[in-house]
C-alpha cells in the first residue's frame, strides 16, 4: 500500500482507536486504490457511494467457469 503511505503517516495506526476503525480505513483505502488503478478519480469514487448508482465495481474481463 505504497500509495497510502502519506495518509498513514497523517493518521497513523495509533490514531485508529479500534480494530473496527482500522478495518474500515483499510477497506476504503483499498477501494480507492483499486479504483485509481482502473482510471477512476478518488472524489468520483467517494461521491458514487452516496448515489443511487451505488459503489463502483471493476469490470470482469474473463470468467474462470467454463
Amino acid at each position: 500500500m505504497q500509495d497510502m503511505a502519506p495518509i498513514m503517516t497523517t493518521f497513523g495506526p495509533n490514531r485508529l482507536h479500534s480494530w473496527v476503525n482500522a478495518r474500515a480505513f483499510c477497506t476504503v483505502g483499498s477501494y480507492l486504490q483499486t479504483g485509481r488503478k482502473q482510471g477512476q478519480t478518488a472524489m468520483g469514487l467517494l461521491l458514487r457511494l452516496w448515489t443511487p448508482q451505488g459503489a463502483w465495481l471493476p469490470s470482469v474481463v474473463g470468467s474462470d467457469t467454463g
